[in-house]
């Protein structure tokens, strides 16, 4: 590794990441009506550091400094990295602009939301840019935690829908989706088990029957 890197990575490009976090966290920073001072104090981080980072003066910020951040701030961390709403790319990686869309997929691993590249032509999904087997089985468990949650949404909606101050044919019908979705649930908690996924914890209530082990 040369001077000019920065962990492995060219420093250019460290640079370049660093600066987004900056201007991100300065964004949200005057919008929360913060002085550098009270932010710094929030984060517990001396405020020459702070400054340093806003100031351009640093080239790199640490995972930790970035959640403290994100949480001082009250915003996602992903908003930290990916500038949502205010930049149309972003180079996160080494010599590569990306679309704020595909950027935003590859950071929080959507692999469902369609991705347009103008410049490339290119239309797909986010394994159709990563095609190796490697990259597609890292996105596995995701994929299996996002149907969980979905059912699990599911199943929270038509819970609703059986209180007793609903109608009958409201609450007969929201009972059928409830147990559908418990089933769901069911399904896909043996197949995260099956797989050696840690399975999110539920109230008893929402438990599919003879799932005690998320209690």
């Amino acid at each position: 590794m040369g001077e000019d890197d920065v962990g492995g990575w060219p420093r250019e490009w460290a640079g370049t990441v660093t600066e987004v976090v900056a201007a991100q966290v300065d964004y949200y920073r005057r919008d929360r009506g913060l002085t550098v001072t009270q932010l710094a104090a929030n984060v517990q981080m001396p405020r020459p550091v702070l400054s340093n980072l806003l100031n351009g003066k640093r080239e790199s910020v640490s995972v930790a400094e970035l959640c403290a951040l994100a949480v001082a701030l009250d915003v996602s961390p992903v908003l930290l990295v990916v500038p949502v709403g205010r930049r149309s790319s972003v180079e996160l990686q080494p010599g590569h602009d990306m679309p704020i869309t595909a950027a935003l997929a590859w950071f929080v691993g959507d692999a469902d939301t369609w991705l347009v590249d103008e410049a490339g032509g290119r239309v797909g999904k986010l394994q159709d840019y990563h095609p190796s087997d490697a990259f597609d089985q890292a996105l596995a468990p995701l994929r299996r935690l996002r149907q969980h949650q979905a059912s699990l949404a599911v199943a929270l909606m038509a819970l609703v829908e059986t209180l007793p101050s609903r109608p009958d044919e409201v609450r007969e019908r929201a009972s059928a989706e409830f147990l559908s979705a418990r089933r769901r649930l069911a399904d896909i908690r043996s197949i995260m088990r099956t797989a050696g996924d840690v399975v999110p914890d539920l109230p008893r209530g929402l438990l599919p029957d003879g799932d005690e082990e998320g209690a």
